[in-house]
């Protein structure tokens, strides 16, 4: 049996190879652009029926995204984008 491995995409990465910005990403969930930039910065995880939709608009599986909350020992989580 052959084994699959899966490489882990973070939020923005997905949503920049989709070349979308956070404000047309937030559009196309009916949700805010601040809460499109919580995701992407762990500050909060999306609900199941957000992630669902999530995984739709941006066509992947779960286990194609890495969302990950908020490390305050982190500095990956310390970078910005303004692409809105």
């Amino acid at each position: 049996m052959e084994s699959t491995t899966v490489t882990k995409k973070t939020l923005r990465e997905l949503r920049r190879a989709k070349l979308m910005s956070q404000k047309e990403l937030a559009y196309h969930m009916g949700c805010s652009m601040v809460t499109v930039m919580a995701w992407e910065h762990g500050k909060y995880l999306p609900r199941l029926s957000s992630f669902k939709r999530l995984l739709r608009v941006l066509d992947v599986t779960a286990d194609e995204i890495d969302l990950e909350p908020y490390d305050p020992n982190s500095r990956v989580n310390g970078d910005t984008d303004n692409d809105a």
